[in-house]
C-alpha cells in the first residue's frame, strides 16, 4: 500500500526545478494539513457534543419553568 502511494505521488511529479533534491514544501504542507484536520475534527466534535448537551439542558429548564408557574397560579386561584 505504501509503495502504491509513493508511486502515485512521485510518478507524474515534475522534479526538474529540484536539482539539489531538497524537500518538497507542498508535500509536507499537505501531509501536515491532514494531521491537523483530524486533530481539529476531534476537538470540534467534542465541543459540539458539549454545546448540544448545554442546549438540551436549557430546553429542559424552559419546559420546567412554565409548569412551575402554572402550579403557582393554580395555588393562587384556589386559595382566594
Amino acid at each position: 500500500m505504501l509503495c502504491l502511494l509513493s508511486v502515485d505521488i512521485w510518478m507524474n511529479k515534475d522534479e526538474s526545478w529540484n536539482f539539489s533534491q531538497d524537500y518538497d514544501p507542498e508535500l509536507i504542507k499537505e501531509e501536515k494539513r491532514k494531521e491537523l484536520e483530524s486533530e481539529i475534527r476531534v476537538q470540534v466534535d467534542e465541543l459540539m457534543r458539549q454545546e448540544l448537551k448545554n442546549l438540551k439542558l436549557a430546553v429542559d429548564r424552559e419546559r420546567e419553568r412554565p409548569e412551575k408557574a402554572r402550579k403557582k397560579k393554580e395555588k393562587a386561584v384556589t386559595s382566594t
